[in-house]
């Protein structure tokens, strides 16, 4: 047998695979797509603004939990002669910590906001707003 009868059949299977092809993909299709409706629901309605977890206020002396005053001090450079902390609660769970200086000041105040992420940069921007 010649090899150019072995080619052939598969010239043949290839000529009826394109034909096929280009029948299904040009046959009976217009040119532009027909546009589709989606019946979804409406735009949302804009967010509600998100408020910030209010400060808390020291109610006894005592030790921060999760911040010593030796790392205050050695963060600022400033003596810390006393520590306060606040009450805790449900969205609260850890106290907040008051750093006071020499002269009575709070000289760093932080505490821990358990809550959505919005929350928390809506309480963290009230607290240190960006100019």
């Amino acid at each position: 047998m010649s090899p150019s009868r072995h080619c052939r059949p598969v010239i043949g299977i290839l000529a009826a695979g394109l034909l096929s092809f280009v029948t299904v993909a040009c046959g009976g299709r217009s040119a532009t797509p027909t546009p589709i409706e989606h019946a979804g629901p409406a735009a949302p309605a804009p967010p509600a603004a998100i408020q910030p977890v209010a400060p808390p206020a020291p109610v006894a002396d005592g030790l921060c939990r999760y911040l010593p005053a030796a790392a205050v001090q050695a963060a600022n450079g400033e003596r810390v002669v006393a520590v306060r902390i606040s009450d805790t609660g449900p969205t609260q769970p850890q106290p907040a910590c008051f750093f006071l200086a020499a002269n009575g000041t709070v000289q760093l105040r932080t505490w821990i906001v358990v809550a959505t992420p919005q929350v928390a940069r809506a309480t963290v921007d009230a607290a240190a707003p960006m100019a």
